[in-house]
């Protein structure tokens, strides 16, 4: 999916970088500076936005203590009892899948992954009482994860249940079992190998278009000319969204072997290029990867944050009826209404990278690196757009720069979600990423404009891919559907555009239906 932001585990890469930052963070202890004067600004933020924490919610969190104690010494008694040997059905895991009691299966064995400090987020708690297994290989393309996970062992999974807690047929089992050997295949011929040279090309792009934009309004051209004035703009607006691609990509692993490297400089890029944060991204995309267009099966709540859009927006009927009839009046014209809105996705997206960028439990060394950069880079563009043009003329490129950015960004991502399936039942990971995916027709202009997420269905699929693969993983991924009689959505961008609109038509029936 779109930026968005990453799917590693790799727990010791993520200590390192901490470590690593908060090394630099020391230093900067010792002579203050602007970033040392940035993070204490934070901080005291932080600590005001504490003080609004209700004597409910300190309770609450006690609570939330007393009862991991109670949980982790429960585990240690059955560990030391049975030796990590204990064996449990499907059906008893499936008993703990909520927040406060999550147990997942992975190849074959028990974790508890309740009060595990995910490093990609709390997308860990969506496969809460299910098989993980594929959806656990396809979001960590190292085996390092595996290792961390030995002290959340509980047990074994009874090998005369099913594999999953689905008990999925023998026909859905092949399909695994063949999805596997696709995996296999596609990494022996190289396809999960990064190209430095391509990705170097792209970091230049960025460099390119952010220096041309920069030029035309230093040297005074925006301000003389109308077409230099649009060709800054646009320049300056693609750089934004191009950098949010080079972003997730870093963020899903592709660029280099180690994680530490990627998700370094998938903050670099995302803060310093598009503003934003990489861990609110990695947060809230990780789930979107897991979870795509998927509901609650009980509450019908957005278990993808990239389905809940509404009152504004809603892509199902399901979700229709959450509103209020009385307040459906943005649903009824939402077929009209949604090309105008993703305008305004950027301002939507910035509003929430920075409050979890101040907000969210983070590495102190992290949340200073990512302030500082993201102060760069809205501090940067301010200068440049405001000292080069009148200030009624600045203001308005400063808009129209973030509506092409956001604009291009959220296409994307319709063209990709928007129109296919919603569900609220559980799928194994294969066939969740095949009804709610699409691609669109390839071509030079489309798979540079979508950061090659125009091959959204091998994305979603293989995530840690490198976007210069995606292209030649297709024939062998539509060969899979086909042998599997599975969904595999392909069309062009015009047909892409009209199916979108006539399922956001047909969902405003409902809203303009008498009660």
């Amino acid at each position: 999916g779109a930026p968005g932001p990453c799917l590693c585990c790799d727990v010791a890469a993520a200590h390192s970088m901490a470590n690593h930052a908060d090394a630099m963070a020391s230093g900067q202890d010792a002579a203050p500076t602007l970033l040392g004067t940035i993070l204490n600004g934070v901080e005291e933020l932080r600590k005001h936005l504490s003080l609004n924490k209700s004597v409910d919610q300190t309770a609450a969190t006690a609570d939330k203590k007393a009862k991991r104690v109670a949980r982790e010494a429960a585990a240690a008694r059955r560990l030391k009892s049975t030796g990590g040997n204990a064996i449990f059905t499907a059906s008893e895991v499936a008993t703990h899948s909520t927040p406060d009691d999550a147990w997942m299966i992975i190849d074959g064995k028990v974790y508890d992954v309740t009060d595990f400090d995910h490093p990609g987020g709390d997308v860990i708690l969506s496969y809460a009482g299910l098989d993980a297994t594929e959806v656990f290989e396809a979001m960590h393309p190292t085996t390092a994860p595996r290792v961390h996970m030995k002290r959340l062992l509980v047990g074994t999974l009874d090998t005369s249940s099913a594999r999953s807690v689905d008990s999925q047929d023998s026909s859905n089992q092949n399909m695994l079992e063949d999805f596997g050997r696709l995996k296999h295949q596609l990494s022996q011929g190289g396809l999960m190998t990064a190209r430095k040279p391509y990705y170097a090309r792209k970091l230049a792009e960025l460099v390119a278009m952010a220096a041309g934009g920069i030029w035309l309004l230093m040297s005074g051209a925006a301000a003389a000319h109308g077409a230099a004035w649009w060709a800054a703009t646009v320049l300056l607006g693609m750089c934004v969204a191009q950098s949010g691609w080079l972003g997730h990509d870093l963020c899903h692993l592709q660029v280099f072997r180690k994680s530490a490297h990627n998700n370094l400089m998938g903050i670099v890029v995302l803060a310093l290029g598009m503003g934003g944060s990489a861990h609110w991204w990695k947060n809230k995309h990780n789930r979107h990867h897991a979870t795509p267009n998927r509901l609650d099966s009980d509450t019908k709540v957005c278990v993808d944050p990239d389905i809940d859009t509404i009152p504004l927006i809603a892509w199902d009927d399901a979700l229709a009826r959450q509103v209020p009839p009385g307040s459906r009046g943005l649903i009824r014209i939402q077929h009209w209404l949604l090309w105008p809105v993703l305008t305004v996705a950027y301002a939507n997206w910035l509003q929430q990278s920075t409050a979890h960028m101040l907000t969210f439990p983070m590495p102190r060394a992290r949340r200073a690196l990512e302030v500082a950069l993201v102060s760069v880079h809205h501090a940067g563009l301010v200068a440049a757009v405001f000292a080069g043009l009148p200030l009624a003329s600045a203001a308005a490129m400063y808009c129209v720069l973030h509506g092409i950015a956001g604009f291009v960004l959220a296409f994307v991502f319709v063209q990709s979600h928007n129109g296919m399936e919603v569900y609220d039942d559980d799928k194994d990971f294969v066939t969740a990423q095949l009804v709610s995916t699409r691609n669109i027709l390839p071509g030079h202009f489309t798979d540079w404009f979508f950061g090659g997420l125009n091959y959204q269905i091998e994305h979603h699929l293989f995530p840690n891919m490198p976007r210069h693969s995606l292209a030649a993983a297709r024939p062998l991924v539509k060969a899979f559907a086909a042998r599997h009689g599975l969904v595999y959505e392909e069309c062009g961008l015009l047909e892409s555009n009209r199916r979108v609109f006539n399922r956001l038509k047909a969902v405003s029936r409902l809203a303009t239906a008498k009660p």
